[in-house]
């Protein structure tokens, strides 16, 4: 069984592709494009017949990544047709696929922002890719990773 490098992830775009990314690459979660004011899926009161709920799905286009939570509309911006969306968790087998991630910045023209903690090897990951571009990724590693580390429980 694989360490786990836990951590929210969140992403910014274009309404429409932000939507078409989550349609075709979060397996479990279906989303009517039409109707984005309803994108605040963690709601209790959306029923699940209405496709809004994701359960445990899988990241497809990067390796091994796991959603743990439903999607959340942080920022809707109409002026621009942009969105942000998170999810509070996801859990990637070893590592953040940085190269899986890339590919899917630039097919889908969306941006990406994670921060992962992974407790079993002692390191935090710090990655943002805007537009297929790596901008940051950066490794956090600690002399005491119980006691620097912001939550040294998660992942691992």
């Amino acid at each position: 069984m694989p360490n786990y490098c836990t951590g929210p992830l969140k992403i910014r775009g274009k309404k429409e592709n932000v939507l078409k990314y989550m349609n075709e690459c979060i397996a479990g979660y279906s989303y009517a494009i039409g109707e984005y004011n309803d994108l605040i899926v963690t709601k209790k009161d959306v029923p699940a017949q209405a496709g809004y709920i994701l359960s445990d799905g899988c990241l497809k286009g990067a390796q091994r990544c796991f959603a743990q939570c439903q999607p959340e509309l942080i920022e809707l911006d109409e002026d621009n047709d942009s969105i942000i969306v998170m999810i509070n968790k996801i859990d990637c087998a070893w590592v953040f696929d940085i190269e899986g991630f890339k590919r899917l910045s630039a097919k889908y023209e969306i941006n990406f922002k994670f921060f992962g903690f992974e407790s079993g090897m002692e390191f935090n990951l710090d990655v943002e890719i805007i537009n297929g571009v790596v901008i940051k990724a950066e490794e956090i590693t600690f002399e005491n990773y119980r006691w620097e580390c912001l939550y040294p429980t998660f992942g691992g």
